[in-house]
């Protein structure tokens, strides 16, 4: 326990060096989650001194820009390298569309966008440690997609192409998902997968949050669950030898697996 608490800690100095991105309610939010999930005393007053934080009191008044634009090229593959903000990926039909939403104090973020052999890459660099982007992206439905996240929420909708999305501080949510093969990670925050159609290979795994997984009846399912500390809940047909494999982990929380 004293290694996780540490742990999260560390997580946490690293967001505050974000500067003033994240909103107070942000930072109070997660700490209370942290008190949530320990219930013990140490994490309490863990908690107290982290809301003291400078990233977590009185942030200066935020800029705010808004970016859209469209990709006329074939795009297959979708990366975006976000640090702090959220993301919400959906699959439809149709040109790609991308809109930013920059949050910064002094200086906007330089942002990217580079197109190469059918593969969308979104980026953003600060000056300072003073800004964020939000993305909101549409793609084609079979686009494979790629996320690596500091700070925020991670959202994919809708897609049938392979999903790997790693958050380090924030919530992942899979709605409607058809892909076949999914890898899902999240250091500290919820992690709640949901399937249209039963994936070939489910692979989710959290350190400090529950893990919820939804896939749909009539199919039997290979599955590997577990928590460190909490409870684990399978209620789905079981079969060691199905071609459709879940794992499901996580430290300290729950796991569920559900249809």
């Amino acid at each position: 326990m004293a290694s996780d608490i540490a742990r999260e800690s560390d997580v946490l100095e690293r967001v505050s060096d974000k500067g003033g991105v994240e909103s107070q309610f942000r930072c109070q939010q997660r700490a209370v989650f942290l008190m949530r999930m320990r219930q013990v005393s140490l994490v309490a007053a863990t908690i107290v001194g982290l809301l003291l934080l400078p990233g977590c009191s009185h942030p200066d008044k935020q800029n705010v820009k808004v970016e859209n634009y469209s990709v006329d090229s074939a795009i297959t593959a979708l990366v975006i390298k976000g640090q702090v903000g959220d993301i919400v990926v959906t699959g439809a039909a149709g040109a790609v569309e991308v809109v930013e939403h920059q949050s910064y104090r002094e200086k906007a973020p330089v942002t990217s966008h580079l197109s190469d052999n059918g593969r969308l890459t979104l980026g953003y660099a600060c000056s300072a440690a003073d800004c964020g982007v939000s993305y909101d992206v549409r793609v084609p439905t079979g686009t494979l997609v790629t996320i690596s996240e500091d700070v925020g929420n991670v959202d994919v909708r809708g897609v049938s192409g392979d999903v790997d999305v790693s958050d380090q501080t924030g919530n992942i949510t899979g709605r409607e998902l058809r892909a076949q093969q999914v890898k899902l990670r999240v250091e500290t925050g919820q992690l709640d997968a949901g399937f249209s159609s039963a994936p070939r290979s489910l692979d989710a795994r959290v350190n400090i949050g529950n893990v919820t997984v939804t896939v749909p009846k009539g199919e039997s399912y290979a599955v590997q669950a577990a928590a460190g500390i909490g409870d684990v809940h399978v209620g789905v047909d079981r079969d060691a030898t199905s071609s459709h494999s879940l794992w499901a982990t996580t430290s300290t929380g729950d796991v569920r697996i559900k249809t």
